[in-house]
């Protein structure tokens, strides 16, 4: 929801991270939670559990839009990869150049 919301506040206001102190501790959250995220190890290939498949839709997502990063972080990277690999996943992808 942070990474949402920090999303469209920049998107329709023009509102950054770094304006507003409420907002950069928002963006201290998403970091956060990817560091943790990235603590547990991940199914490397389908089936994919309910919890896995979310939590690549929010990967594949954020890194689309620009709102996260995932470099070093080798277990969120890999399950992205396997998510990516998984056709019905796959097929969900936003469009090249969207």
């Amino acid at each position: 929801d942070a990474s949402v919301n920090l999303f469209f506040l920049e998107l329709k206001d023009n509102i950054l991270p770094t304006e507003v102190s409420y907002l950069e501790r928002h963006q201290e959250r998403v970091l956060s939670a990817l560091s943790y995220f990235n603590e547990s190890e991940y199914s490397n290939q389908a089936p994919f559990t309910d919890g896995e498949l979310r939590l690549a839709c929010f990967l594949d997502w954020g890194l689309f839009r620009n709102r996260i990063n995932i470099d070093g972080l080798d277990n969120l990277q890999a399950l992205l990869t396997a998510a990516r690999s998984y056709d019905i996943f796959a097929q969900t992808a936003p469009p090249a150049g969207a």
